[in-house]
């Protein structure tokens, strides 16, 4: 595996260059990375196959990581929707609101006969229904949006410690993972 280093703006040649190689000769079961694509300072490259049970093991660590990541993303999507959702009610909350403040105040000021009174009354109280209506639903709805970003939560955890048990493992068949060095460009 050749790392190249970013050249300046001016420069025509990379700074730095390496060859990459594993310490002890053995198959290589994976490259992790293609030409062109940028790699961060101790990104795994490449792995070695490993003896039969670390491999079942590394195997099993990555499906667990995936799995837990499909159902974060999933996670992530619906909180988002149901926020969108809570942001979207209380918009429609606050138009109602002023629709409701409206009628109050006309009520005052313009309403001067009997049956404008009554009409305006009737008015007045379907736009307060609506508004309790209205505010009961945002508040379920909030109740709602709560397991969700629980389960995120939860899942972000997990991640975490997938993504930790991987690393831990690595670093245990040290030798048989292939790291680059630097912050650094794949060329071959």
């Amino acid at each position: 595996v050749w790392l190249f280093f970013d050249a300046e703006a001016t420069q025509l040649e990379p700074r730095r260059e390496w060859s990459l190689s594993f310490e002890k000769p053995a198959p290589v079961a994976e490259v992790m990375v293609r030409a062109g694509e940028t790699v961060k300072k101790g990104q795994v490259l490449a792995r070695l196959q490993l003896a039969p049970g670390p491999e079942k093991m590394l195997k099993a660590m990555r499906e667990r990581r995936n799995k837990v990541e499909k159902q974060y993303l999933s996670s992530t999507l619906e909180v988002e929707r149901l926020l969108v959702q809570v942001s979207d009610r209380t918009e429609e909350l606050r138009t109602q609101k002023e629709h409701f403040d409206e009628l109050q105040k006309n009520f005052i000021l313009k309403t001067t006969t009997p049956a404008g009174k009554q009409q305006m009354k009737k008015e007045l109280a379907a736009a307060k229904k609506q508004l309790v209506f209205g505010q009961r639903d945002l508040e379920h709805l909030r109740v709602r949006t709560k397991t969700p970003q629980l389960q995120k939560q939860k899942l972000e955890l997990l991640r975490t410690q997938a993504v930790a048990a991987e690393d831990a493992f690595e670093a245990r068949a040290e030798g048989m993972f292939l790291r680059a060095p630097e912050n650094a460009s794949v060329t071959q």
